[in-house]
């Protein structure tokens, strides 16, 4: 959607830049969040900040391993 805005209202010579900037402050803003929570958490107990990554992180694992499940499910499906 965003490619489709941006051929359609932005000259085709600041596409590249225009894609740079967007894509900078998409992935940047959950580090920039991720990392002041995790100060904040290290200034109450260094141990916490720990604990946050680790809140974090589990559940994206058991995210990602739920969808290569079904992935895998999938593509049985289709070769059958």
């Amino acid at each position: 959607a965003f490619m489709k805005y941006l051929t359609a209202n932005i000259p085709h010579t600041h596409i590249p830049k225009a894609q740079g900037i967007y894509s900078a402050f998409a992935l940047s803003w959950s580090t920039a969040v991720f990392t002041v929570f995790g100060g904040f958490l290290y200034e109450i107990e260094p141990r916490f900040a720990f604990i946050g990554m680790l809140a974090c992180s589990l559940p994206a694992m058991l995210v990602a391993l739920m969808y290569r499940k079904l992935e895998g499910e999938k593509k049985v499906l289709l070769s059958a």
